[in-house]
């Protein structure tokens, strides 16, 4: 630590400009959401996927402790390290977004998502089924979170902490959501219950997506059409100056 500051800068990145006061910074991150179209997107892509990601998570240990896979608590602590490799396989999802763009990246996320939790209620008391979806539930909740930030992150270099700020909060709340109500299901009506949230979670994701995705459409098609008519009109009348 005292070494450190001797290789911090002097000054920040952005050169002293759009400097705010500590207590006005909780009051400027609610207009970031209205005035950032990809903010709402990535937050709610998120927000989804993680509520989703942490319902099964909180009540796992509780199902496998359970008739009748009825593992030890030394078994359910190790568990979780089957799903490593699915969220290792994540860190491409940087290079597929490059390729072939963020939405993309979204579609394959929640898809992976959305087959972890099919497998989760057809074969929820095979320890192997599980461990396959947890794999495909780790891939596309970390290749959610990387495609997510990387949205965020194309907005001014000076809001990125702040647009990061309000995206987080956005994870961690619909986590507490996700967990407290995922236990509740599984108290009162089981394991299908608790999948059945889970996916109601990836379908609010999905249908965010699909909203956006249709706005993009119509919206690059009134640019085409108005393109083209721009085009005819400077054709006619040049066909007219003839």
């Amino acid at each position: 630590m005292p070494v450190l500051p001797r290789f911090m800068p002097e000054q920040s990145p952005v050169g002293g400009q759009d400097k705010i006061g500590y207590l006005k910074l909780p009051a400027s991150l609610p207009p970031l959401i209205v005035r950032h179209a990809s903010l709402r997107l990535s937050a709610v892509l998120g927000a989804a996927g993680f509520a989703a990601f942490s319902t099964f998570w909180a009540t796992l240990a509780f199902h496998l402790s359970q008739t009748p896979i009825e593992l030890g608590p030394a078994a359910v602590g190790l568990f979780g390290l089957g799903s490593l490799p699915g969220a290792l396989a994540a860190r491409y999802s940087g290079r597929l977004t490059d390729r072939y763009g963020s939405d993309a990246v979204n579609v394959v996320a929640l898809a992976s998502a959305g087959i972890a939790f099919a497998v989760f209620l057809l074969a929820g008391d095979s320890v192997v089924a599980l461990v396959i979806g947890c794999n495909l539930l780790g891939y596309g909740t970390t290749s959610a979170q990387i495609v997510n930030q990387a949205r965020i992150f194309t907005g001014p270099v000076a809001l990125r902490a702040r647009l990061n700020t309000v995206y987080t909060f956005s994870l961690f709340a619909s986590g507490v959501i996700g967990s407290a109500v995922g236990i509740a299901l599984l108290e009162a009506h089981g394991w299908t219950a608790m999948i059945c949230e889970a996916m109601g979670f990836l379908a609010v994701g999905a249908l965010s997506l699909t909203v956006h995705a249709f706005r993009k459409h119509r919206t690059s098609g009134a640019q085409n059409s108005a393109e083209t008519i721009g085009l005819m009109r400077r054709a006619r009348s040049a066909a007219g100056e003839r």
